[in-house]
């Protein structure tokens, strides 16, 4: 992302991140998974009926007042943070949940530009000799 930022910087824009961890429901209203535990790595977790109405409301260039989800005490407090966009300022949706399509069913399709970045992963134990370069892979020791 850090690639991204500087060519976006360098032509003027930037980035406007939504936080969408504020839009879980209530733990009262939140889906459980298999063993009967709060399952907020579903979409249904998520109130995206909102989400969708601030997309529409900041693209349109508008004010919202997000939410904000306490994870202590699993409740979410409507209209806490202020959040608009800017015109040289692009939303960025960052959840493996952006990808969901109805996550942003009220945008356009061409008004969307989806990135899909996966890390390495850990790099636990590595050795000064386990690794060839940066271009080729690493090996743990």
């Amino acid at each position: 992302m850090i690639k991204i930022s500087e060519k976006l910087q360098s032509a003027g824009m930037s980035f406007k991140a939504i936080n969408i961890d504020n839009y879980f429901f209530d733990l009262d209203k939140h889906p459980k998974d298999e063993f009967g535990d709060q399952d907020y790595e579903t979409p249904a977790a998520l109130d995206l009926d909102l989400i969708n109405e601030h997309l529409v409301q900041l693209l349109d260039g508008h004010s919202v007042l997000t939410p904000h989800y306490d994870f202590k005490g699993g409740i979410r407090r409507m209209n806490v943070h202020e959040l608009s966009l800017k015109k040289n300022e692009i939303l960025l949706i960052d959840s493996l949940h952006g990808l969901y399509d109805d996550m942003t069913r009220s945008v356009p399709a061409e008004s969307k530009f989806r990135v899909y970045i996966e890390t390495l992963g850990q790099f636990r134990g590595l050795t000064e000799h386990s690794c060839d370069g940066p271009t080729t892979a690493c090996s743990a020791a």
